[in-house]
């Protein structure tokens, strides 16, 4: 029998089988276990009482490499059932089983993706169902279904992190067991366990590791490009929003800081604490300059004191080595170029666009105090046009073994959707990304 992407189930009997007993209970909704959780809006509607399936199946024999990973079937009042995701060599396996007497399962709909980013969300970027690849319509409503999906299909492999979104319409009498009066519909959610986020209809799962489960395809081939992504000036939305954003797609980036602003704990930076927590989690933190003045309008002692103590208080905090300058407001001349050479190995103080023809640094790198950037604030990022201006910078780079830093300064709540668009553009070139302490 030829296997399918998605295999459809024969439903089972609307008691619990003796071996599920357990799991079941008595077989009542009930509540769930974690309290209210922050649910797309609801969907119910009254509809005509329907046939209910009178075959006895239950649910195929899965030889997974690791327990299930289950979630409760729910609208964060009462719990339905579950929903299970595991996985052999072969096949993810998500179930959706219904643990409540006269509670039935009328359609399901599913997205599995690489990360949250790739589950279909509507305008409020809650998960849009009726947009999900995987759909199954059960007429007779059922009290179990499962999809078999090849790995191939997600192109992931043992160890892999990926996303599941499992949704189902369930029905069940209004009036307790009263089959013959009205009957209510409504949306069911698996509830996940993506941490901090309003979505928890989007579960996290690890691909289990068994004799034969296919490994990850390898990188596409790339040239010797190197593409950074930096966020200048230390404000506090670069640890607020930034940082988790870029911890979803399993990027690092870079932290140009003023450390007067950090000590003096203005309110609008970053302060201590969030600095070190983007450097535990492997960015890098380079020198701004003290305060982010014009170094061109310095005098020689302050342009000094600029270079010089903005490198000690990096290497000081543990955050070292401070061997990059980034130069505030791509502000310098030959005056400052020696101060920046005499206290660090590289600079970034142009941006492509400054020149023309554009000017890229090679890799690899032999004009390290000519280290090219491109801001996509300006294209800009928020248009689709923008985006694809940036990426062009970004393929260019990894094409002609180029250098380039994607810069950013502020990212507002406005710009979210957009900045979460463009860093999962960037993410494809993941094999070309290093933070400045990774550079050779």
């Amino acid at each position: 029998m030829p296997q399918r992407a998605v295999r459809r189930l024969l439903p089972f009997a609307a008691a619990c089988a003796a071996l599920l007993a357990a799991a079941c209970g008595d077989n009542k909704v009930t509540n769930p276990d974690t309290g209210p959780s922050p649910l797309p809006a609801a969907e119910v509607r009254q509809i005509s009482p329907p046939t209910l399936s009178t075959l006895l199946q239950s649910a195929p024999a899965f030889a997974s490499c690791s327990p299930a990973t289950t979630y409760s079937l729910t609208d964060g009042k009462r719990v339905a059932g579950t929903v299970s995701v595991s996985n052999d060599a072969q096949y993810l396996n998500v179930t959706y089983e219904i643990t409540a007497d006269d509670w039935y399962i009328s359609d399901t709909r599913l997205a599995v993706a690489e990360t949250y980013l790739k589950v279909p969300q509507d305008n409020k970027h809650n998960p849009e169902p009726w947009s999900f690849p995987y759909a199954g319509v059960h007429e007779p409503p059922v009290k179990t279904y499962t999809y078999l999906l090849p790995l191939s299909q997600v192109s992931q492999g043992a160890g892999d992190s990926i996303v599941v979104a499992a949704m189902a319409g369930v029905v069940h009498p209004k009036n307790g067991s009263d089959y013959e009066g009205p009957w209510e519909w409504m949306v069911m959610w698996g509830i996940g366990n993506i941490q901090g986020k309003s979505m928890e209809t989007i579960h996290n799962y690890v691909v289990a590791a068994c004799a034969g489960t296919p490994t990850p395809p390898p990188p596409a081939p790339t040239a010797g490009g190197i593409v950074t992504i930096t966020f200048d000036d230390g404000w506090k939305e670069t640890y607020t929003k930034v940082f988790p954003i870029m911890q979803e797609l399993g990027l690092r980036g870079n932290s140009a800081v003023n450390p007067d602003a950090i000590d003096g704990e203005w309110g609008a930076y970053m302060n201590f604490t969030e600095v070190k927590a983007l450097h535990a989690a492997g960015w890098s933190i380079v020198s701004h300059s003290l305060s982010h003045r014009d170094l061109t309008t310095l005098t020689a002692s302050e342009l000094d004191r600029e270079l010089r103590d903005s490198k000690a208080w990096i290497e000081a905090k543990g955050f070292g080595p401070a061997n990059v300058f980034v130069v505030p407001f791509h502000s310098w001349g030959q005056r400052e170029r020696d101060v920046v050479m005499k206290y660090y190995e590289y600079a970034r103080g142009y941006t492509v666009t400054q020149f023309y023809p554009e000017r890229f640094a090679k890799v690899p790198i032999t004009t390290p105090f000519d280290l090219t950037g491109f801001e996509p604030e300006y294209a800009p990022f928020t248009t689709a046009d923008g985006r694809a201006m940036t990426m062009e910078y970004v393929k260019r780079a990894v094409r002609e073994g180029e250098f380039v830093d994607i810069f950013f300064h502020h990212v507002t709540d406005a710009q979210l959707p957009a900045f979460r668009e463009l860093m999962s553009q960037i993410a494809a070139y993941r094999a070309n990304i290093r933070t400045y302490g990774e550079l050779p």
